[in-house]
């Protein structure tokens, strides 16, 4: 995945956590938690700089990390 697919997957996971919770379903909410670890993991690895910005400047575990997280080279369509 791309930073901008990142973001948007950590931005719906968000909202499905809420609902997760709100019915009371463990099951999911694991689901979602891992998936979350993941994506994560893979911001970090795609911008460790823009990664620790918005880390720093979030309190909000919903927060949109794209301001924080520009599109790297990585993300940029190959030129053939």
């Amino acid at each position: 995945m791309n930073v901008g697919e990142l973001c948007r997957a950590w931005r719906i996971t968000a909202a499905g956590l809420r609902r997760a919770q709100q019915r009371h379903d463990p099951a999911h909410l694991d689901q979602l938690l891992t998936a979350r670890e993941r994506y994560l993991d893979e911001l970090e690895r795609h911008n460790p700089a823009g990664f620790q910005r918005w880390l720093e400047a979030s309190v909000d575990s919903a927060s949109d990390p794209s301001p924080y997280l520009a599109p790297s080279p990585k993300d940029e369509p190959r030129q053939t």
